[in-house]
């Protein structure tokens, strides 16, 4: 087994970092859209100026997303 050189083992941390970065971002941006109201959706920002839980309770009041998720949740299960 052959030791990784300093520069080598910098450039293996910093492949690892980007690679984190470029696969979490689509999620944080989709959180954090989901938190903006309708017009704030087309502005880009780090972190939204006001936080919008009204979507959310939107979500849940309709009754529908438990089984939406149910049936997600089956057909992984499954299939």
């Amino acid at each position: 087994m052959t030791r990784r050189t300093p520069l080598a083992a910098i450039g293996l941390g910093l492949s690892v970092v980007l690679l984190l970065l470029w696969s979490l971002f689509p999620l944080y941006y989709a959180v954090l859209t989901s938190m903006e109201s309708g017009s704030g959706i087309f502005r880009i920002r780090w972190w939204p100026e006001a936080i919008e839980l009204g979507n959310y309770r939107a979500l849940f009041a309709t009754g529908a997303f438990g089984r939406s998720i149910l049936n997600s949740v089956l057909v992984a299960v499954l299939v």
